[in-house]
């Protein structure tokens, strides 16, 4: 399950499709979806940590999941 504690109150989500969404926001989406529940054992690697150059206090990375569905994922209110 989400760990709201570990999530700093200014953060904010920025995804290809998604966002940006703050913190209450990604946390919402996160239970709607219920990601956690399809996938008991999600886990996130993160990798490829880079400075960007033109903007020195931005981190841009990768993040890969890796997780065993063994339950159905929910998207929103469209399908389960």
């Amino acid at each position: 399950p989400a760990r709201p504690d570990l999530i700093s109150d200014d953060f904010v989500f920025r995804g290809p499709i998604i966002g940006p969404l703050c913190k209450s926001d990604y946390l919402q989406t996160l239970d709607t979806n219920k990601v956690y529940e399809a996938f008991p054992d999600l886990a996130s690697g993160a990798f490829g940590y880079t400075v960007d150059p033109q903007e020195p206090a931005r981190i841009w990375f990768f993040t890969r999941f890796t997780g065993t569905n063994t339950g159905p994922i929910r998207l929103g209110n469209f399908l389960e």
